[in-house]
Order: structure tokens, then sequence, then C-alpha cells
């Protein structure tokens, strides 16, 4: 595999010199149209044409231009091209049309990338006969040399292949020991071996992205089910997670692997050169974590990557775990990725639709016991809604009740903390009668169980607020918050427009002149 792998990586080199020179005889050739002469043209544009080569090796490696070993046909190939010119065209015109660089022809910037286009796609539709004619075929991506597709199989015929290649049994003879460790290593084998019987018939060893390949398990029959392949590279990741869980028995055990946000960082920032790795490592995040969350840009996303090497953080990983009813028993990062050991805790979540986007509508106690969506911008990474007993259990809570070290907060979501702009949506909330300006906190269902049944009861029989009595008491501990909302509940029973009106300025003035924040 690691051979294979090193083949990929030269062949890539290879091919992104040759697209070099493929650019620099179509630059020379569009300036011989122009009626001075190259040397005239050279000395002006020889700098910026430095930097278009740059911007030009980025865009290609991001879009994996130069990695045929992913591409199976010619006209992907052919298409991956297109798209990877076209993005850098965009980026061109960009600079052109809204930077100011006017002063530069149109026929020669423009003539260079068409004519480098049409030279690739020849180069392109050359080559790849050339792999034909000698039914060298590509390789599937992580495969040992020598497991080919056949090139001349229709589409259908070669899926069928693959998934047979991925379903392929162990032989009876060989031992699953063994074989975990060739297709693994050592150290991940004797990490798993800790937590699986590899000898128990109902552990089913997957190296698989491919959800037909385990919807052929039994519901409810397996007792551990390993899969070697990185979910980075799986596209639909709830609905495999989904599957899983329905052929795990209650209690089973599921051990698969990824690589996060920050090790993908590492490894990227390893591999290039200084400045040149923060640009791609940029591009990178935009194309594969960004894109992928816009709709007006998801459609460009998996076109290119076809849901492969997708940017998961490590909060979005266990977040969508547990959305699907696994638990965290163990995890441990090996040779760059993380490994994870998880327990069917129960059946998935029935939220057909968790929070992705920026604007998020959290579930929380309304009065009279009624769940209500309420409005906030996003301070968390994706689906960490599902981790706040995972969370409650790890960290306990810190002064002011709130979740000690919470590592689900982001960076961005931080600020908008500290400047309070994340609670700014609530006023939807306010304005549909769903809260008012003063009261308590509108809580989660685990936040509130941890309340005493005296203040759950007379909790439900008030509104919620926007400016929660905490602001006016600035209570340390939960037992002290608690009695906090105690004490604001009976005294506005009696007076409600005195008490919120009393709340508000203790609260007002705790926040300007005590700078009392919310996180």
């Amino acid at each position: 595999m690691a051979k294979a792998n090193r083949k990929q990586v030269r062949r890539g080199w290879a091919l992104w010199i040759i697209d070099l020179l493929i650019l620099v005889i179509a630059f020379l050739f569009i300036a011989k149209l122009k009626p001075a002469t190259v040397r005239i043209y050279l000395p002006r544009y020889s700098d910026p044409f430095y930097v278009f080569l740059v911007i030009w090796s980025i865009i290609s490696f991001v879009t994996g231009k130069y990695f045929l070993i992913r591409k199976l046909r010619r006209k992907d190939y052919l298409v991956m091209i297109l798209l990877s010119n076209a993005v850098i065209t965009g980026i061109v015109s960009f600079a052109i049309y809204f930077l100011g660089y006017y002063n530069f022809s149109r026929l020669i910037v423009y003539g260079t990338i068409g004519m480098a286009t049409l030279m690739e796609l020849f180069f392109a539709a050359i080559y790849t006969y050339y792999l034909k004619l000698n039914r060298k075929g590509f390789y599937y991506e992580g495969e040992p040399e020598g497991r080919l597709l056949e090139p001349l199989k229709s589409r259908k015929e070669r899926k069928r292949l693959k998934e047979e290649a991925e379903a392929k049994e162990i032989d009876e003879d060989s031992e699953l020991d063994q074989t975990l460790i060739e297709a693994s290593s050592q150290e991940v084998h004797d990490f798993i071996v800790k937590y699986v019987d590899l000898n128990s018939p109902k552990t089913v060893l997957f190296s698989t992205t491919t959800l037909f390949n385990i919807q052929k398990l039994k519901r409810n029959n397996a007792e551990a089910i390993i899969n070697l392949k990185r979910i980075n590279d799986v596209r639909h990741l709830n609905t495999f997670f989904r599957t899983v869980n329905e052929r795990l028995i209650e209690g089973g055990t599921y051990i698969l692997n990824a690589e996060t946000a920050e090790e993908r960082r590492r490894r990227l920032i390893a591999k290039y050169p200084p400045v040149i790795n923060y640009i791609y490592l940029s591009l990178d995040y935009l194309l594969k974590r960004v894109a992928p969350k816009i709709k007006a840009t998801r459609w460009l996303y998996f076109l290119i990557t076809r849901g492969n090497n997708r940017v998961l953080t490590h909060v979005e990983i266990l977040g969508r775990l547990y959305y699907s009813g696994f638990e965290l028993i163990r995890e441990k990062e090996i040779e760059g990725r993380s490994y994870l050991i998880m327990n069917k805790k129960g059946a998935p979540k029935n939220n057909s639709n968790p929070s992705y986007g920026p604007l998020i509508r959290l579930r929380r106690q309304g009065k009279d016991g009624k769940t209500i969506g309420v409005y906030k911008f996003r301070t968390m990474y994706p689906y960490s809604e599902f981790l706040q007993e995972y969370i409650f259990n790890l960290n306990n809570l810190q002064e002011g009740g709130k979740i000690k070290d919470d590592f689900r907060v982001s960076p961005m979501g931080k600020f908008l903390r500290k400047v309070w702009l994340d609670e700014f949506p609530m006023i939807l909330n306010l304005l549909r009668g769903q809260l008012k300006i003063v009261g308590v906190r509108p809580l989660s269902a685990h936040y509130f169980s941890l309340y005493s049944d005296e203040l759950k009861e007379k909790r439900t029989t008030v509104k919620p607020g926007l400016i929660p009595p905490f602001y006016a008491d600035m209570p340390e501990t939960l037992e002290e918050i608690q009695q906090s909302e105690l004490r604001y509940i009976e005294a506005y029973q009696k007076s409600p427009l005195k008490t919120d009106w009393s709340y508000f300025w203790k609260a007002l003035g705790n926040i300007v002149l005590n700078r009392a924040r919310s996180a």
C-alpha cells in the first residue's frame, strides 16, 4: 500500500512539472500572436506570470487534478481539468475586474489559460488512452499495486467489481489478526484487540466507504464492526453511521478512524514548503470545509471531490456518532489518524435535520413544559448539541454554571459570545412571544434535568427571558443559580412588572459596569 501511495505521489509531481511546461509554452505561443515581439512582453509579464504559476499549481493540487489515481474514467479526468481551470479563470477575472489589474492584455491572460487547457485536454486524452492500450487502468486510492480495475469495463461493472473487492470475505484459513495488521499496522491491531474479540464469528472487518457493504449484514446481529477506511471519504456519513447502528447488537462495538481537521492541518503544513503550505491549507479549508456547508457551492464540492477527503473537526465527528446512537469508549491518535472505539448506546436520534449553518435553532424548555426553538448564531462546531451530556460528564461545571473547558466552542464562537452577538437572533423568539425581556434562561433538556424537582415545576409556570436573573445576582455554582432563579420566580408571581423592572436594571448595571458576560 505504501509503495502504491509513493507511486501516486511521484506521478502527481511529474504531471505538475509537465503542466508547468504546458503553461510556459501556451504563454509564449499567445505572446507571439501579439503585434509586439516576445522580448517586449517577457520583462513586463515575468513577475505576474510567476504568481500565476503559483496560483495555478495550488488550485490544481487542491482540486486533485494531478492525481489520476482517484479517477476511474477518461471523461472524469477531462472534467476535472475543466473545473480546475474554470476556478483559476474565476480568480484571475476577479483580480482583473475587481482588484484593478487592468494593465494586462486580456488576450495574453485568457489566451494562455485557454491554450493551456486545450493542451492539457489533449495530453490527458493521449495519456489515458495509452493506459488503456497497456491495460494498466487506474488504481483505487489506497489499494496495493496490482489490484487494478479493467479500464474497458462499463461503469456499472466497475462499480460492482469495486463493491465485491471491498466486501471480499477473509479466507477461512487466514487469521483475522494477521489480516488486520497487514491492512493497517501492528499499533492499530494492538489498540483494537483490547476492545473486541477478533476470533468471534460476529466480529466483522471492513475496509469500505460503500454503504451497500454494510447493508448486507443482518440487523442486530454483529457484536463488533471494524472499518479501516477513514470516514472522511464517506459521502452520506449520517446514513452510514445509522446503518452500522442497525447492524450491531445492543451494546455492540463500532471501531472507526478519521483524520480530524487538526491532524489534517499538521499533515499539510509538514507536506508543503513554508508560505505555500498555509495558502494551500486555506484553499483546502474553503473547498472541503466551507463549500459543503453552503447550498450555492455544495454541488461544486461534490462534483469535484465526489464527497471524498472531507474536512471534519473532532467535535463534528463525535457529534455525528452520538447523534447516530453511539457513545465514546476510547480514542487514540495513531499515525496521524484518530481511532475511535464506540459503543452502541441506543437508537439514532429522531431529529432529521441537525443544525449545520451559522444560524441555529436550539430545542429549549419553554412555558408549560413546551419545547421551543431558540435562535442563536452558531458558536460551537456542528453537531455539538448532541454532546452536551458527554461534555458535562467529562468536564463538569465551572463558576457561573457553564461547562468547564468546553472544546465545542469554536474560535469565532468565543468572539461572538464575548461581544454578545451570539444571542442577537433571540429577538425573533421575543417577537413570536416565546420569550420575554427578563426571565429564567431557556434551558436544554439535559441542563433542565440537573435542577431540583421544586424548581422544575415552578420554572414551567413562567416564560423564559432574554436577560436571566443570573446577571442580577451573579451566582457562581449550580446551587446558587437555582436559588437565584427560585427567588426571581417567587417575586415575579407576586409582582410581575415590578420584579422585571428591578431585575432589568440590576442586570444592566452588572453587564455595563462589571462587564458580566455569557461565557
